[in-house]
């Protein structure tokens, strides 16, 4: 928060229980206490309270139901606070829409689509959030289907958020484009629904490389040495 400060920067915090932690419990009040002082002092425009929750459902529907009541009290503190903090949990776009398939290294079933199941029960929070790497199911983007994101609008009511986009900028592995031009294209295809979908953050999810595991770590806008690039470019026109 001091960093975005010093550099006009506007912070997304996301933080929030883990599976293990949900399916154990007794963390509540302390999570409560922690994140209400946190956003006492800090005032975040922006907070998530889970990443990738379909997990929780994927293990059981029940638990997800276990980890939508245990952040009550947290939703509660941060609302007597301030009423401007938008709240959140995010949704990992591809596993929820059954997409499993390709470097996930599963089957893609799109019967298994559980956002059906999920989004009703997200009730509390401002924002449906998403995360998205279509590249990992798809290996160039002309493959992306045309309704692939504004399916999005018939399954909810919310304002819709991406707070992690990426497609490769090299070979993630043998039959991918991964290039300057495929993360052009992707932007481009992208950026056309979502005109259907009017986001209201939408989040590339690495500028420069970063120490993640493969393929994520293929997925900057630009490389160590740069400071433009034909994706850069593309993401900065609206």
């Amino acid at each position: 928060m001091t960093r975005a400060k010093q550099n006009d920067f506007m912070p997304v915090i996301i933080t929030g229980p883990t599976i293990e932690e949900v399916q154990k419990g007794g963390y509540q009040t302390e999570m409560a206490e922690a994140i209400g002082k946190f956003v006492t002092v800090e005032q975040p425009k922006y907070l998530g309270i889970g990443n990738g929750i379909d997990e929780f459902f994927l293990d059981s529907p029940e638990l997800l139901t276990t980890y939508v009541e245990s952040i009550k009290e947290t939703l509660t503190r941060v609302r007597s606070v301030s009423s401007s903090i938008k709240v959140f949990a995010t949704l990992q776009y591809e596993r929820s829409s059954g997409l499993n398939g390709g470097l996930f290294g599963g089957e893609n079933d799109e019967s298994k689509n559980i956002l059906k199941d999920i989004l009703p029960q997200l009730e509390p929070f401002d924002f449906i959030a998403f995360t998205t790497y279509p590249g990992l199911i798809y290996k160039i983007p002309s493959e992306l289907p045309n309704d692939y994101y504004t399916k999005i609008k018939s399954l909810t009511t919310k304002p819709v958020i991406f707070t992690e986009i990426g497609w490769s900028r090299s070979v993630p592995a043998e039959g991918y484009d991964g290039s300057e031009s495929a993360q052009v294209e992707f932007i481009k295809k992208f950026r056309d629904q979502m005109k259907d979908v009017q986001p209201k953050m939408q989040l590339w999810s690495f500028l420069y490389p970063q120490k993640v595991k493969s393929p994520f770590d293929t997925m900057s806008l630009l490389a160590d040495d740069q400071e433009t690039s034909p994706g850069f470019e593309a993401w900065k026109t609206k």
